[in-house]
């Protein structure tokens, strides 16, 4: 298999909302895997989230804005383009702030 990630992931089992819509919208999913790059989320319905939306993780204090990269089955891996919201008010990189 050609790994393509550029960050060790973490087995997670982590709650997180799905928010977009202009923050109208949430679907409750769970973080399985984790990294500094990206995560792979399990939802009920996949096919409801958009292309690129927001996620929360409410364990983690943080809002970060992703991009789906691939869907299967109820699970779909995303890749972090922006940290919007962190835990605390330092400078922290994004490798540190999920």
């Amino acid at each position: 298999m050609d790994e393509r990630r550029e960050s060790q992931r973490h087995r997670t089992f982590l709650a997180g909302k799905v928010i977009f819509g202009a923050n109208r919208f949430q679907i409750d999913c769970s973080v399985r895997d984790l990294s500094s790059g990206g995560a792979r989320l399990s939802l009920a319905d996949p096919l409801a989230v958009p292309s690129v939306f927001e996620l929360h993780l409410p364990a983690r204090g943080t809002v970060v804005r992703a991009e789906v990269r691939w869907r299967k089955g109820r699970q779909i891996g995303v890749m972090f383009r922006a940290v919007l919201r962190r835990p605390s008010a330092e400078p922290v990189r994004l490798a540190e702030a999920v």
